[in-house]
């Protein structure tokens, strides 16, 4: 399925310590894919009433917002940017939202430092895992340099994720590298 013209790059805000780094790589997507940034961040109003006050977490929740558009404004100060919070858990709100969005941009949640394990519970692999668009994993420190890197099986969805890998590798200027993974018979 072929995304709107005017679909958005969607970056999912969840802490305060990851927000900037996402919201500069969404924007900076945005940018190199001539398409809108909206800035997406799930309330929990159930945590929120746990809260001694709840105006914190919401007023903690609108400075996040407030915060990753002024870095998206410095990072492509041309493309347009939107926020917004919604209530949900996270990973239903994306997943709903990446079935309109061209891409959806997600801190990896720690798994960077996770060494050899990747938790198929971390939002972003259950994103990956239900997304109706590509998703991109933002990791605390830049990626080292190589290809991009793009699984394929031969089926409609796997096309389309090669082509959208050509695209990336393309404004990259870097190699693509397609791996087919088949289980030998028994």
């Amino acid at each position: 399925m072929t995304p709107p013209a005017d679909a958005p790059v969607v970056a999912a805000l969840g802490s305060p310590e990851t927000a900037p780094q996402v919201a500069r790589l969404a924007a900076r997507e945005a940018a190199g894919h001539g398409r809108p940034l909206r800035l997406l961040h799930a309330f929990n109003w159930s945590a929120a009433l746990e809260d001694p006050s709840v105006v914190g977490p919401r007023a903690r929740a609108e400075e996040l917002l407030e915060g990753a558009a002024a870095t998206a404004g410095e990072a492509a100060p041309a493309v347009p940017v939107s926020g917004e919070i919604v209530e949900g858990a996270p990973v239903a709100v994306l997943v709903r939202r990446s079935e309109s969005a061209f891409l959806v941009v997600i801190g990896d949640g720690g798994m960077a430092r996770c060494g050899a394990c990747i938790p198929a519970d971390a939002p972003a692999v259950q994103l990956a895992a239900r997304a109706g668009c590509p998703v991109l994993v933002v990791r605390p420190e830049p990626p080292p340099q190589g290809p991009v890197l793009v699984g394929v099986d031969g089926s409609r969805s796997s096309r389309t994720a090669l082509a959208f890998a050509f695209g990336c590798a393309a404004r990259r200027s870097a190699r693509l590298l397609a791996v087919r993974v088949v289980e030998p018979p028994p």
